[in-house]
């Protein structure tokens, strides 16, 4: 069996948009998720922006609610996953960037 480990759901790149309202949340504790699968929805005043989970896992808890502001950064919960995953997920990046390079004129 792997070992299972948590880690940091955060939000990411906002683009410079500040303080940016979560107007939905996609999924609960303990509900699985897959990579890129969204789990909130966050609004600027320019947009909406489903945000998608970083990893394969299990949610494992959320620290935010509908209507909190948030920043790039910010932790809104963590995720439980195992190692297997993780490795998994940083050879598939290691390979999109891999492919970047190469279709780079």
């Amino acid at each position: 069996m792997d070992n299972m480990t948590i880690e940091s759901l955060t939000v990411p790149d906002l683009g410079g948009a500040e303080q940016v309202e979560v107007i939905e949340i996609l999924v609960a504790a303990g509900d699985q998720v897959e990579a890129e699968e969204s789990v909130i929805v966050l609004e600027t005043d320019k947009a909406t922006m489903e945000i998608p989970s970083p990893l394969n896992g299990t949610i494992s808890s959320l620290t935010i609610k509908v209507g909190d502001k948030v920043n790039e950064g910010d932790q809104y919960g963590e995720i439980e996953t195992s190692e297997a995953s993780i490795k998994s997920e940083e050879k598939a990046v290691k390979s999109e960037k891999k492919d970047e390079l190469e279709e780079a004129p």
